[in-house]
């Protein structure tokens, strides 16, 4: 069972531990810390070591990437410890924490409802009209049937990758704003329709978006050859392909890896348990 123990930090506070000495009385076990500034919640961290990690903030330099540190540790006035049977009952803990609680100086996992998935649909049956998105709205996605894949915990190279999927499908069909503007107005939600889209890009799609193939990429560069606005900016479509390439690497493929590894079968997961499948993932 996970112990838990409570410290009063702060030179001003009656019969509390001095900040320069609560390292001092901080187990060298694994576990969950809780920073708090009187009442609120400020932070939640984990550590192999829970003294080695803690005493990071008591040494933090003054660089710019120990600012968090020096302000967490100016701000404790208390100072909360789960200790956990291993690291990963940490890193699981601390997920759960991060995802229930919100501290204000959590910004990784604390807003899993942001990850973004990528989709696409056909606007008809009988015509080549197809519908991209960048969504985090999963409902919107349901409800207007597109097909999805994701979540990816990155909203930069996904979104950086729907821009390049843009821009190369702009080359080789044509995009109607219009069209797109009924489609997916939701939360978090970016998308693009276009016109003369081959039918055939689905199944590369597919296959590069659950992270098994990069045909896709060999698709549009042949497709693109015989443009003539693909060959004028030549630089943009091979920025462009570098860009997926890149988000495939680190999103799709790796979410593949950890779900088959899981016994997981399924293209898509839930924005709440992407997190907690990658460390019960891990060895």
């Amino acid at each position: 069972m996970p112990e838990n123990i409570s410290f009063k930090v702060g030179q001003d506070a009656a019969q509390s531990l001095e900040k320069a000495n609560v390292i001092e009385h901080v187990p060298d076990l694994p576990g969950v810390y809780q920073i708090f500034d009187d009442d609120e919640l400020l932070y939640v961290g984990k550590g192999k070591s829970l003294k080695l990690r803690l005493s990071q903030y008591q040494r933090a330099g003054r660089g710019k990437k120990h600012r968090k540190m020096r302000l967490l540790f100016k701000e404790m006035r208390r100072l909360e410890l789960v200790i956990c049977p291993s690291d990963k009952d940490a890193l699981l803990l601390e997920n759960q924490l991060i995802q229930e609680l919100q501290p204000p100086y959590n910004v990784a996992g604390a807003y899993y409802f942001m990850y973004p998935y990528l989709g696409y649909r056909w606007a008809s049956d009988d015509k080549n009209w197809l519908i991209l998105t960048c969504s985090s709205d999963l409902d919107a996605l349901e409800e207007q049937g597109f097909t999805y894949f994701g979540c990816y915990r990155s909203r930069h190279f996904s979104k950086e990758a729907f821009n390049g999927l843009t821009f190369l499908l702009g080359l080789l069909g044509h995009e109607d704003r219009a069209l797109a503007k009924k489609y997916l107005d939701g939360t978090f939600s970016n998308r693009s329709a276009f016109r003369q889209i081959p039918r055939d890009i689905t199944e590369p799609l597919q296959l590069f978006l659950r992270g098994e193939s990069m045909t896709l990429l060999a698709y549009l560069a042949e497709q693109l050859l015989d443009k003539v606005g693909a060959r004028k900016q030549s630089k943009e479509v091979q920025n462009s392909l570098r860009y997926l390439r890149r988000f495939f690497h680190l999103e799709p493929q790796k979410l593949r890896q950890t779900l088959e590894s899981q016994g997981i079968s399924s293209s898509a997961i839930s924005q709440e348990d992407r997190d907690q499948l990658f460390i019960l993932d891990q060895d």
